[in-house]
This record gives C-alpha cells, sequence and structure tokens, in this order.
C-alpha cells in the first residue's frame, strides 16, 4: 500500500481529562454522528469490566497481568480503549480517517 505521512501535531496538544471531552470535537454527522454517547456507553463498559475483573479476583480466580491492568488503568484510559476497539461507527470511522491519504480527515479526532 501507499506510505501515508505522519499525523502531525498530536504531541502538541494538551491531555483532556475524559473520553466525553476526547470526542467533542468528532462528535458531528460527518465525522462520528453520536460521538458522545458511544463515549458515555464505554465509559459503562469500563466500569462493568472492572467489576468483572475485581469479582474474579474476589473468588480467587486468577486474573493474568494483561487483564488486572484495568483495576490500575483511569477509567478515562480503560474507556478509550474500549472505545476504539468496540465494533461501532467510532471505530470504523477513525480506522477510515487514519488510513486516508486525506491526514486532513483525522483532524476531528486530535482536536
Amino acid at each position: 500500500g501507499a506510505v501515508l505521512a505522519p499525523i502531525e501535531g498530536i504531541e502538541e496538544l494538551p491531555l483532556v481529562a475524559t473520553l466525553a471531552e476526547a470526542v467533542r470535537y468528532c462528535d458531528r454527522p460527518a465525522v462520528v454522528p453520536n460521538a458522545r454517547r458511544l463515549a458515555k456507553q464505554a465509559v459503562r463498559a469500563a466500569e462493568q469490566i472492572r467489576q468483572a475483573v475485581q469479582r474474579d479476583m474476589a473468588a480467587g480466580k486468577a486474573v493474568p497481568p494483561s487483564v488486572a491492568w484495568v483495576l490500575r488503568a483511569p477509567l478515562q484510559l480503560v474507556a478509550a480503549i474500549t472505545l476504539y476497539t468496540l465494533e461501532t461507527d467510532f471505530y470504523k470511522r477513525f480506522n477510515e480517517a487514519g488510513r486516508a491519504a486525506d491526514r486532513e480527515l483525522i483532524k476531528p479526532f486530535f482536536a
């Protein structure tokens, strides 16, 4: 495939505190309709993941480090990874924009 130009300027953007704040600029019909709703769903899913891991640990089940990290990581980080990995419009459109030769298409995801 074609070699894409790097996505410039991301490292200069300020970090945001919440996933809802992170998706606010891409929550538009032309980018990802309902991005904020999807972000809220991802936060709820991340909370459920944490609860399931806590239940497993309390029950004495072996929980590998590749799963247990969700208890140490900030909830918003777990939610962001959850949002990215769920097969939703966000996942589809983010990946399409990231693979597009037109690097302007990815910018709303990092604004």
